[in-house]
């Protein structure tokens, strides 16, 4: 109260939006060093000083080095920053409760797994200052940065399979501390911000936070140009975000540079990673000789070192190299041989893509029974996932999909939602996926007309993410004789995904959607949405009647 006391009196000299943009400084704004103010207005400083005297030697030492968490703290985080021994480490607990007692340190009243304090702001930068002055704050920033490095390799060690969505949760409640941390990590010599950069690619990529991402990864690796195993990493995940934006040119020198330094200093896994990231940059531009060549090294280099995740990286590039070249059944080949590793490895992220991608060649085959059961299940994963650039792949691919059975509404409320979606993370469309869904809505605007295709577009474009999501989830498909006639089961026994087939024999063996869940390393949801789609492709009512039908074609 005191403080927007203060702030309203500024008024009288300054605009709201002046007086907004100086809280930066809180303090100088708010002194007020009139004659005739009243004592509790005569600084805003002197009454937090006030208190702060009033606190224990411990209150105050805890206090001041609170002031390095940018996204506020939970107790676990407050013990590993704050307390450099054993015996400090104890007595956080009771001085954490005091500075609560006594309204410095809030509760945040968001839910989560564990309950998360914070500093308001003003004492925030008061309890900064104390810390510059006890000469504290290189150590406590240092300390913090150390913390949450740990916490984004730990979270990059654990991205695939079960962990995955707590991680995403965490991370994110954690943001502005991880930004804090780069910060002060480019401050310090060394390779930390390259590290912290590097290991924070994943989750940027799934949430969104693309520009952001590569503004940091820039600034990481024009802070520490050594040619070293961090810089070639970090230059790899720059590449990558700068792809997912669209910048070809930018990505490309940033693989070239990863590949060159991998292979200066010896690390084929870093090599094999970066030279398929940049095939992938060189089939976009139509160099496709050149991205064979890379990417059948990046397997061989994969291959040699016997890492799956890199082999099934690479199987995934070569699929699209070959679907590109008109070459589909290498395309279906590599493809299903990636997601068969991918799903072993836990990461249905890009288990997602890939399902998306066999969709494309099963409309390419007029097989539109395939195609709808791989959306569903690549659509399902994608909308848990909550990764927004693939949703829109996949919303794209149904578009696609939607045009192929003339049904040309659909197809341009899809695309609309799918252009929206990439609008509001900077996401381009890789030129040659555009070309295709842009060939494929040629005939849906010509069926509708001008006026009635911009309409549908626009219509998508006003879905929310979770709108878009269940317009595609409920797409019903128009009769195709070719696929009564056998086509169908290009997805497996009565049009079912391998996925479907495996959670449907798992309930036929009696098992409960969690224990299918821990069995397959996904979520509870995603086992109940495979369920749903299961019965609706098969005509079903209940999980008894899965379960049953299973129990008779599931071998």
């Amino acid at each position: 109260p005191l403080a927007i006391e203060l702030a309203a009196a500024r008024v009288r000299l300054m605009s709201v939006d002046e007086v907004l943009a100086r809280l930066d400084d809180r303090f100088r704004l708010l002194i007020d060093s009139g004659r005739t103010s009243l004592p509790r207005h005569q600084t805003l400083r002197a009454t937090v000083d006030w208190g702060y005297e009033l606190l224990g030697e411990g209150e105050r030492a805890l206090f001041r080095r609170l002031s390095v968490f940018a996204g506020g703290f939970t107790l676990a985080t407050a013990e590993a920053v704050c307390a450099v021994s054993q015996n400090e480490k104890s007595d956080v607990m009771d001085l954490l409760a005091r500075l609560v007692d006594k309204s410095l340190v809030v509760r945040d009243d968001r839910v989560g797994a564990a309950t998360r304090m914070r500093l308001l702001e003003t004492l925030r930068q008061y309890g900064r200052g104390r810390l510059v002055e006890e000469d504290d704050a290189g150590l406590y920033s240092r300390r913090h940065a150390d913390y949450f490095l740990e916490i984004a390799e730990a979270a990059r060690r654990d991205q695939r399979g079960p962990l995955y969505a707590s991680w995403v949760e965490r991370l994110e409640d954690e943001h502005d501390n991880l930004r804090f941390a780069l910060e002060t990590s480019l401050r310090e010599p060394g390779e930390k911000a390259l590290a912290l950069a590097a290991a924070l690619l994943w989750f940027w990529d799934v949430r969104g936070y693309l520009t952001e991402g590569h503004e940091w990864l820039t600034r990481a690796l024009a802070a520490a140009p050594a040619p070293t195993p961090e810089r070639a990493r970090a230059a790899d995940a720059a590449g990558w975000l700068a792809q997912r934006l669209g910048d070809f040119a930018t990505a490309r020198r940033h693989f070239e540079e990863s590949a060159a330094i991998a292979r200066e200093v010896d690390e084929p896994l870093i090599l094999a990673r970066a030279i398929r990231n940049l095939a992938l940059i060189l089939l976009f531009s139509a160099e496709v000789e050149e991205a064979v060549t890379l990417v059948t090294e990046s397997l061989e280099v994969a291959q040699k070192m016997k890492d799956e995740a890199s082999v099934a990286g690479s199987l995934l590039v070569m699929s699209l190299i070959a679907y590109f070249a008109n070459d589909n059944e290498a395309a279906r080949v590599h493809a299903e041989q990636s997601a068969e590793l991918h799903r072993k490895l836990g990461d249905e992220k890009v288990v997602a893509f890939l399902l998306a991608c066999l969709a494309s060649l099963a409309i390419d085959r007029a097989e539109t029974a395939a195609a709808a059961s791989y959306l569903a299940e690549s659509l399902a994963i994608s909308r848990e996932k909550g990764d927004r650039v693939d949703v829109a792949f996949v919303l794209e691919t149904w578009a696609t999909l939607a045009a192929a059975i003339a049904q040309p509404e659909r197809a341009l409320r899809l695309a609309g939602a799918a252009a929206a979606l990439r609008e509001s993370v900077a996401a381009l469309p890789v030129p040659i996926w555009r070309a295709k869904l842009e060939a494929a809505l040629v005939t849906a605007r010509r069926v509708l007309g001008p006026a009635a295709a911009e309409e549908a577009f626009a219509a998508g474009q006003r879905m929310s993410i979770a709108e878009a999501g269940d317009y595609a989830a409920g797409a019903t498909l128009a009769p195709d004789r070719s696929q009564e006639e056998g086509g169908i089961d290009a997805a497996g026994a009565g049009g079912l995904t391998r996925r479907e087939l495996e959670i449907a024999g798992l309930l036929a063996r009696g098992m409960t959607t969690k224990a299918v869940a821990e069995q397959l390393s996904i979520s509870p949801r995603t086992v109940d949405a495979h369920v749903h789609h299961i019965r609706n492709k098969l005509g079903l009512r209940s999980r008894a009647q899965v379960a049953a039908w299973a129990a008779e074609h599931v071998t």
